[in-house]
C-alpha cells in the first residue's frame, strides 16, 4: 500500500510540495530567531539587575545603568542577536564572567546575563524549531 503524507507544502507535484514545506521551515525558524533574540534581551537585563556583586546586594549590578541600557536585540535574516549590541565598556566583559578586584583581592562573581541568557535561548529555539519541522 502507498500512503502519501500531505503537509502544509503547496503545488500539484513532489517539487513543489517539497519547496512549500522548506519555506515552511524558513519562515519557522525566522520567527523562531526573532522570538529569540527579544527573550535574551529581556533575559540578559533582568539577570543584569537581579545577580548581585560584592557590593550591590540584591539590587544587582545596576548602579549607573550604563551596562543595563546597552543591551538590545536584533534580528536579521538567518541571524539573531541579543546583549551588549549597542556598545560595551571592557568592564562589562569582567562582570559578565567574574575577576578578581583589583583593591581588595577578592574574587567578584560573574553574573553570567549572556552566557546564560545564550543557554537558554537555544534550548529555546531547538524547541520552537523541533515543533516548526514537526509542522512544516
Amino acid at each position: 500500500m502507498n500512503v502519501r503524507l500531505v503537509k502544509k507544502g503547496t503545488g500539484p507535484d513532489s517539487v513543489a510540495w517539497f519547496q512549500g514545506i522548506v519555506k515552511n521551515i524558513e519562515d519557522g525558524a525566522q520567527r523562531g530567531l526573532e522570538e529569540v533574540s527579544s527573550s535574551g534581551e529581556t533575559q540578559v537585563k533582568g539577570f543584569i539587575t537581579s545577580r548581585g556583586a560584592r557590593t550591590s546586594g540584591p539590587r544587582g549590578r545596576y548602579d549607573t545603568g550604563e551596562m543595563y541600557s546597552k543591551v538590545g536585540s536584533k534580528t536579521s535574516t538567518h541571524v539573531s542577536n541579543f546583549g551588549w549590541i549597542n556598545g560595551s565598556k571592557p568592564y562589562f566583559v569582567l562582570q559578565e564572567g567574574g575577576f578578581t578586584h583589583v583593591n581588595s583581592g577578592q574574587w567578584i562573581e560573574g553574573m553570567y546575563a549572556i552566557t546564560d541568557s545564550a543557554d537558554n535561548t537555544f534550548q529555546q529555539f531547538k524547541a520552537h524549531m523541533d515543533q516548526v519541522v514537526r509542522d512544516a
